[in-house]
C-alpha cells in the first residue's frame, strides 16, 4: 500500500476527517497546527494510506523541528497532551518503507507521541514521556 504525502493545514480532507474521528481532540486541528507555526516556525506535513483525492482514513501528522541542539527533527504534534496519532496497521507498515522519500530533506529523527491503537484495539505503541 502506497503512503503520500498531504499538508494538514491547507488539505480539507484533514478537517473532513478530524469531523469524523471519535478520537479528534483540538491538538489535531488545523487551527493548533497554525498556532505552532505562527509562535515557533514548525511546518507541519502529514502521512496517509489514501490517494490524494481519496478521503482521509488514517493520518500521521508531525512537526518539522529545527533546533541548534538537536537537529531537524519531526514530532508527533508538540505541546500537546491528548493527541494520539490516527493510524492503522497499514500505514505503519507502508510508511516504514519509504517514510525517508516523503519527507523534507534533513529530517535526522523522528518522534512518535501518543499511542498507536488499532480500530480492534490492540496496542501497537506507546510513548512514555
Amino acid at each position: 500500500m502506497a503512503v503520500s504525502r498531504f499538508d494538514p493545514i491547507h488539505d480539507s480532507r484533514w478537517a473532513e476527517y478530524l469531523e469524523r474521528h471519535p478520537n479528534a481532540s483540538v491538538f489535531h486541528t488545523p487551527e493548533w497546527l497554525r498556532a505552532l507555526n505562527r509562535t515557533y516556525g514548525f511546518h507541519s506535513v502529514g502521512l496517509t494510506t489514501a490517494a490524494p483525492r481519496e478521503p482521509l482514513r488514517n493520518g500521521l501528522v508531525f512537526c518539522q523541528i529545527r533546533s541548534l541542539l538537536t537537529g531537524c527533527r519531526l514530532v508527533s504534534l508538540p505541546f500537546a497532551d491528548h493527541c494520539h496519532p490516527f493510524v492503522d496497521v497499514p500505514l505503519i507498515a507502508s510508511a516504514r518503507g519509504n517514510v525517508r522519500s516523503l519527507l523534507p530533506g534533513g529530517i535526522l529523527w523522528a518522534k512518535l507521541l501518543g499511542r498507536l491503537i488499532t480500530a480492534a484495539g490492540k496496542l501497537l505503541y506507546k510513548h512514555m514521556a
